[in-house]
């Protein structure tokens, strides 16, 4: 004799199989590590993007400042970094707020600014260039960025 209700039916538990749970598990894990490493790219990017925006604002500061000048001046260096324009190069140690440092351990960019004089009695200007590289104390620098700089010295 069947007790049961007619009514009811008869369900089996439904559960996921350790297979299926394993894959899933597997496939998360690809996933997040895909996206950690996507992170540390973008970390990266951000970092080398940081320091060039740096060295072309510290650049900017330099070329302005050599601007400053005036023609004729008794003093022929710029009036915030000391820059001599008399000379032909010059190398300056520099954090990243654009103050300069005695030395390049206490420095974050090397900036090197090198001008050309026109010759004697020409009327053509006193082109160059500035070159920020970072870190300072590295013989091979990891990163550089340079600017061309013509200055109206006649």
């Amino acid at each position: 004799m069947n007790t049961s209700h007619p009514n009811r039916r008869k369900t089996a538990a439904r559960a996921f199989s350790m297979v299926e749970v394993a894959l899933a598990l597997g496939i998360a894990t690809y996933v997040l590590f895909s996206l950690l490493g996507v992170l540390n790219i973008g970390l990266a990017t951000q970092k080398s993007s940081i320091q060039q925006t740096e060295a072309l604002e510290i650049a900017t500061a330099v070329v302005s400042d050599l601007r400053q000048v005036p023609k004729g001046a008794a003093v022929l260096e710029s009036p915030k970094f000391a820059v001599n324009v008399a000379q032909t190069e010059a190398v300056l140690y520099v954090d990243a707020g654009g103050i300069v440092k005695a030395s390049p351990e206490n420095a974050q960019y090397r900036v090197t600014v090198t001008l050309n004089a026109p010759p004697v009695g020409s009327r053509s200007s006193t082109s160059g260039s500035v070159k920020v590289s970072w870190p300072a104390m590295a013989a091979e620098p990891a990163g550089s960025e340079s600017v061309f700089v013509a200055l109206n010295r006649n």
